[in-house]
């Protein structure tokens, strides 16, 4: 499977969590669901986010995959980490409206 290939290679705490997940999930249908939905984790937060999330769910022992998405969400305030946003750019008269209602209140 490519998604499992991907994941083992970005990083080895990557590959011992999915080690000890696949264990305790067994063979079929749930394996290839879970390394999927583990897949687009990966591809939603950074690879320093996953590494501590896999980190703390191995600890706990946890393989459900809304569980870590919880504890992503949890890291990523602990940390201060920031969902990347697209750089747009902000319209000069909306980034001098608040100026002007600041003025409008005084």
């Amino acid at each position: 499977m490519v998604e499992e290939q991907k994941l083992r290679s970005a990083a080895k705490e990557i590959d011992v969590y999915l080690t000890f997940a696949l264990k305790q999930i067994g063979d079929g249908k749930q394996k290839h669901r879970f390394i999927r939905q583990l897949y687009g984790l990966y591809q939603q937060i950074t690879l320093p986010l996953l590494i501590k999330t896999l980190e703390r769910s191995l600890k706990y022992r946890i393989v459900d995959i809304e569980t870590l998405e919880r504890i992503a969400v949890l890291e990523m305030q602990k940390g201060n980490y920031q969902i990347p946003f697209p750089s747009v750019p902000i319209a000069k008269d909306y980034q001098e409206r608040s100026r002007i209602e600041r003025a409008m209140e005084r």
